[in-house]
């Protein structure tokens, strides 16, 4: 992950578009029983993520790394979806 100062870091999408396409795959396919997301902000980075695994990963546990002032302002939305 990159960090960068001033807000700015808000705008970048917590799943590219090919790591939705992968993300399934891998971690279903793999039987994983956690995957952890790095740099989460908001409750809604977890949906996303959550909506990728799809109905077959629902019961994989998300692991959200807290990395900024945010992420902390947001926690209650973020543990409802980790």
């Amino acid at each position: 992950p990159v960090k960068i100062p001033g807000g700015l870091y808000q705008k970048i999408p917590i799943l590219r578009e090919e790591d939705k396409e992968k993300i399934e795959d891998i971690a279903v396919k793999h039987h994983f029983d956690y995957i952890v997301i790095p740099c989460v902000q908001t409750g809604k980075d977890l949906a996303d993520v959550r909506e990728a695994l799809g109905k077959s990963g629902e019961k994989i546990h998300i692991i959200a790394k807290i990395c900024n002032i945010d992420a902390v302002q947001n926690f209650p939305t973020i543990l409802k979806y980790s």
